[in-house]
């Protein structure tokens, strides 16, 4: 699927639908500059202006870009890491190829959990201090 299409579905079906429940009426959405946002137009049927950040202000006006989603990426590539040397490491009876293709041969939704489960302890290890510095080097 085209990353435009797809973005632009994403905006039809959760942000249409946020949109008409929650908060109805004009809204800004305020996105960082990079080129692969969903269209305006797709926003503007939603009655949403997009309105793009200046460029090179992500260290004052999005902290926690900053302080916060480093050392969560850090945390998840860490345990990432930990479970597929795991997954090498067991078995030891069982040959290394086939042991390396347990770990490209799950289910989609296997996939998906495990993604998950990742995500949710890595970011239980971003401790409240990361969010509050971040924040405050940023000024804010």
């Amino acid at each position: 699927m085209d990353a435009q299409v797809w973005l632009d579905t994403f905006v039809e079906e959760a942000w249409g639908g946020f949109v008409s429940d929650v908060a109805p009426g004009p809204l800004a959405l305020y996105v960082d500059n990079l080129e692969c946002h969903v269209s305006t137009e797709a926003l503007a049927a939603w009655g949403t202006e997009m309105v793009p950040l200046p460029k090179n202000t992500t260290s004052v006006l999005q902290p926690l870009d900053v302080g916060v989603m480093g050392p969560f990426k850090q945390k998840l590539c860490a345990i990432t890491l930990s479970y597929e040397l795991s997954v090498v490491r067991s078995s030891s009876h069982v040959p290394l190829r086939e042991r390396l293709l347990q770990l490209q041969c799950l289910s989609a939704p296997e996939k998906r959990k495990r993604l998950v489960e990742r995500v949710i302890t890595a970011w239980d290890a971003v401790s409240e201090s990361y969010i509050q510095k971040a924040w405050h080097k940023a000024g804010l």
